[in-house]
């Protein structure tokens, strides 16, 4: 799959994250699971969206939240409605 792709469907799973009361942050093997992609994959990815400024994460990428610039990117990327 192609890894824009899984850029989105990572923020998309973060963006849920953000509508429970207490938004902790979403930690990589259950993005890993939910995308099943190998821990190591999603580590590089999360590291490659931080690097992009969508999201952050901790320094060893186990943990990850959505940042504004993020849940901008998701909002610019949904197809127009006619």
């Amino acid at each position: 799959m192609r890894t824009d792709i899984r850029k989105l469907q990572v923020l998309h799973i973060l963006r849920e994250n953000l509508k429970n009361p207490s938004p902790q942050a979403v930690r990589a093997d259950d993005i890993a699971l939910r995308l099943q992609l190998s821990l190591p994959e999603t580590q590089l990815l999360l590291k490659v969206m931080t690097d992009m400024g969508v999201i952050e994460s901790s320094v060893d990428s186990h943990l990850a939240l959505i940042t504004r610039k993020g849940l901008h990117h998701l909002q610019s990327s949904r197809p127009a409605t006619v």
